[in-house]
Order: structure tokens, then C-alpha cells, then sequence
């Protein structure tokens, strides 16, 4: 079994910001596992689909941020263009 660590996951989506902690192996496969363990009144409250954050989230590329410790960003657009930003910090 696969040691699972926490990462808080921040959210950045047409004006708002969501915050929420998953656990996974490593910040990519929790970031996965959040996108499939939204629900549908998360993505009625964003006013998107799964399949619009999946797809923008899979064009881009997780990079750690530069003078941080356990943190990464990646971005995205989604079918209308609309920016997605995710930061996740390793969170233990």
C-alpha cells in the first residue's frame, strides 16, 4: 500500500476561490482523485462540468512554485476560455 500524504487543494475559478484537503501517493494523483471526488453540486456552484475541469487541468503541467516548499500550481482554461488555477500544498 501506497503511503498517502494530505495536500490542500485552493481552487481559482471565475471569481472564486474553493479550498479543500485530499489525500494521494504524490500532488498529481491527488489532484486526480479531487477532480473525481467532486460532486455535482460542487461543479452546479462553479458553473462547470467535470469533463471542462479534467480536460483544462490535463493540458496543463503541475510545476512547483519557486521559493516554496510542497507547493505546486497549475492552470488551465476551460471550453469557454475561462481560466482555471489549482495550488496544492502538501499539507503534512
Amino acid at each position: 500500500m501506497k503511503l498517502e500524504h494530505l495536500y490542500t487543494v485552493f481552487f481559482e475559478y471565475e471569481g472564486g476561490t474553493y479550498i479543500s484537503q485530499i489525500r494521494g501517493s504524490s500532488p498529481s494523483k491527488a489532484l486526480h482523485k479531487w477532480v473525481e471526488t467532486r460532486t455535482a453540486e460542487d461543479f452546479d456552484r462553479w458553473k462547470t462540468n467535470k469533463d471542462n475541469l479534467s480536460i483544462a487541468l490535463k493540458e496543463g503541467a503541475m510545476v512547483p512554485l519557486d521559493g516554496a516548499v510542497n507547493v505546486w500550481c497549475i492552470s488551465g482554461t476551460d471550453n469557454k476560455k475561462r481560466l482555471i488555477l489549482v495550488n496544492i500544498v502538501a499539507t503534512e
